[in-house]
């Protein structure tokens, strides 16, 4: 089964949160001077944890110039410096979605009503206490997920993580879709333009943040899903070296099949725009932005670019040539956590296989058949999770050992255990595999710290909506890790939420460890948790993991199914083509003919 770009997005834009708080008295405007000019943001007293806290907030403050006309598919240009003063009180607009349904998504699922522009690239400062009076904070850098073709800042509301964690967090607007990764093959577009966004953004900070009582020598970025990607791909970019010191990666990372398009997408999706002249950028950037999202059915995402991304993420943090050279020190240079949900892949798998006539049904009370998972789950996470031009002789291997892998021999036809081992494949095509690959480079080669984690709390709440759920599917750690349950009024999609008092502890523990990380470099530091969480080395290969109601330490990460598929899967596929290419050197056979069997 084809995997559609809006089904993705469905699936891994679940980061999306809308946070609302109980604010008491009336704010209090508030202006600071900084290198981009005066800006005016404003004071408001929010309940934290039952305790009344004051958050400083400056919104919709833009960085770059609008990206309409002729800076629309380009890179952003910085923003002028402000004259007079620049008020920001009020939320900036959104960027295009990828696609209408992707609009739709937001201002239905979430309830939010926002106008979308291409003068969208700004970014919101939220700041713990007066900023006339606090010392100096860490700052992190919060870059959203969605797939890249859906997400606003607009769904991120940080008041507990930054109160509770005495730390400024700042969230982003970056480009999306088309708007934010177009390369064609001729090389009119520059490609990657959305990273471009972040990596603009993340250097405004640098320059203005201690205006702001930001240290500057002290900032984290940190991102979901297709966010988690991106913050691991500024991680390989050396220009940014300086400007950031750390990375926590939440369920996403440049190894994802995902997170890497090819610019095919975007050749057809010139042709069927009409733009096949010699000025093809005129011809687009003529164009309404808005019959771009009515008419979009394209998967695009980040590319290699030979700019941003100088090579591949594999030759970056394991090559050794020259021209990655630079990418990979910096990536080994800077501290790094990267980790994931104990089930990652079920909302894909419910998508795809939960019978239709119970999508609705929210109980997970649903099981497959032997032959559904042996002849079509199994081939499915092959095609989607394999490069391109595989031969069918190789993913037929592949297929074998997937499913050889992922059955229980005790009893192949259990109806359970096809679903959990089904949950558990998808886990590790679209997350896990990537994720070990990336800790285990750092790790090995790096001088930062390397930190890794798998959670799986017994929550009664879960992002999906559905109940008797094993941990935590994709999307359910970010109302913990920006405090959610902490606020007085919690309200997830217009809905009041009530949280246990577990839940409770466990975001406040949570942010304890992520805000030690963005303090320190140790998420054991400066602040005492009741779990200590190693440092991942390729001799223990420890990481912090949890039972159904509290944290604990494992070690080796699922090292039979990791093996598989970052050893053993990529080995049948290097023997593939090294027999392909034998067979054209001495039979001058066309390769062509040979990739397709």
């Amino acid at each position: 089964m084809a995997v559609k770009p809006d089904m993705l997005c469905v699936l891994w834009s679940i980061g999306l949160v809308s946070m609302l708080t109980l604010c008491s008295g009336t704010p209090t405007p508030i202006t600071v001077q900084s290198k981009a000019g005066n800006i005016m943001g404003f004071q408001e007293n929010v309940v934290v944890d039952g305790q009344q806290k004051t958050i400083t907030k400056f919104l919709g403050i833009p960085f770059a110039e609008s990206t309409a006309g002729v800076n629309k598919f380009k890179k952003p240009v910085p923003k002028a410096k402000f004259t007079g003063t620049f008020d920001a009180r009020t939320e900036s607009n959104t960027c295009y979605q990828g696609s209408e349904p992707m609009e739709k998504a937001i201002e239905g699922s979430y309830g939010l009503k926002t106008t979308y522009s291409d003068d969208c690239l700004k970014l919101n400062i939220y700041i713990p206490g007066s900023v006339s009076t606090i010392t100096p904070k860490p700052v992190m850098i919060w870059m959203y997920g969605g797939g890249f073709i859906q997400g606003s800042t607009l769904l991120y509301q940080p008041d507990g993580l930054v109160s509770y964690g005495d730390v400024i967090v700042i969230t982003v607007n970056y480009r999306l879709g088309m708007f934010g990764f177009l390369r064609d093959s001729q090389g009119h577009f520059p490609g990657n333009q959305g990273l471009w966004d972040q990596q603009l953004a993340i250097q405004w900070v640098n320059d203005n943040i201690e205006s702001f009582n930001g240290i500057k020598d002290n900032i984290t970025i940190f991102g979901q899903s297709a966010g988690s990607a991106s913050v691991l791909f500024q991680a390989m970019y050396p220009g940014n070296r300086g400007l950031f010191k750390r990375v926590i990666a939440q369920s996403g990372t440049p190894f994802s099949f995902w997170a890497i398009a090819n610019e095919s997408t975007s050749d057809q999706f010139i042709k069927d725009e009409g733009c096949v002249s010699t000025d093809v950028v005129t011809c687009l950037q003529s164009k309404d932005s808005e019959t771009f999202v009515n008419n979009n059915t394209y998967a695009f995402g980040p590319v290699i670019d030979n700019d941003f991304l100088i090579s591949t993420p594999s030759e970056i943090i394991n090559g050794n040539s020259s021209k990655s050279q630079m990418a990979r020190e910096f990536f080994l240079s800077v501290d790094i956590v990267v980790g994931v949900n104990n089930q990652e892949g079920f909302s894909a798998f419910v998508y795809f296989w939960k019978p239709k006539n119970a999508l609705n049904d929210t109980s997970n009370n649903f099981t497959i058949s032997h032959s559904l998972f042996k002849d079509q789950v199994v081939p499915n996470v092959a095609n989607v999770s394999l490069p391109p031009l595989v031969s069918e002789r190789t993913k037929a291997i592949v297929e074998e050992l997937l499913y050889f892998t992922y059955t229980n021999w005790q009893n192949p036809m259990n109806a359970a255990a096809l679903k959990s081992n089904g949950i558990a494949l998808y886990d590790d095509a679209y997350m896990n595999a990537g994720t070990i690959k990336s800790i285990a480079g750092h790790a090995a080669l790096g001088s930062g710290r390397t930190y890794l984690y798998e959670l799986g709390f017994q929550t009664l709440y879960h992002l999906s909506g559905m109940s008797g759920l094993r941990g935590w599917t994709h999307g359910d750690d970010i109302p913990f890790v920006f405090g959610f349950p902490l606020l007085e009024w919690p309200n997830v999609f217009g809905k009041k939420q009530n949280f246990t008092t577990t839940e409770i502890q466990i975001s406040k523990s949570m942010i304890t460890l992520w805000t030690n990380f963005a303090k320190s470099g140790d998420p054991n530091l400066p602040t005492t948790t009741s779990v200590r969480w190693p440092e991942y080395t390729p001799s223990s290969q420890e990481f912090l993991t949890t039972n159904s109601s509290w944290f604990m330490v494992g070690q080796y990460f699922h090292p039979q199914r990791m093996s598989l598929w970052n050893d053993i899967i990529p080995s049948v596929i290097q023997q593939s083509v090294n027999q392909q290419t034998h067979v054209e050197c001495t039979t001058k056979t066309p390769i062509d003919e040979i990739l397709v069997g």
